[in-house]
């Protein structure tokens, strides 16, 4: 493969990961900013509104990020496959 498409292809996996991170500790922070964790356990009926909580912007924008990211890897993967096959033998799909 050529150096271009090997450093994006691991520029891909690394953002993967960091944006997951990114969505987790928004998510957490979402969590504890708001009323959630007593509508879960039912001592209080109202749902709490997650758009006022400051984490909630950068929540939204991560999972698009992340749906993106998931798009364009998997894109990649089936791109990959059809000009050198191998791709999905080697995650596991199809014969060996």
């Amino acid at each position: 493969m050529e150096k271009l498409h090997v450093r994006g292809l691991e520029a891909t996996h690394v953002l993967l990961y960091a944006v997951l991170l990114a969505l987790s500790v928004s998510g957490v922070a979402m969590l504890a900013l708001s009323d959630l964790p007593q509508v879960l356990s039912g001592a209080s009926g109202d749902y709490p509104d997650l758009a006022e909580l400051g984490p909630r912007r950068a929540h939204g924008a991560g999972a698009f990020t992340y749906i993106a990211l998931l798009i364009a890897h998997i894109g990649g993967v089936i791109l990959h496959q059809v000009r050198h096959g191998g791709s999905f033998q080697r995650i596991g799909v199809g014969e060996p």
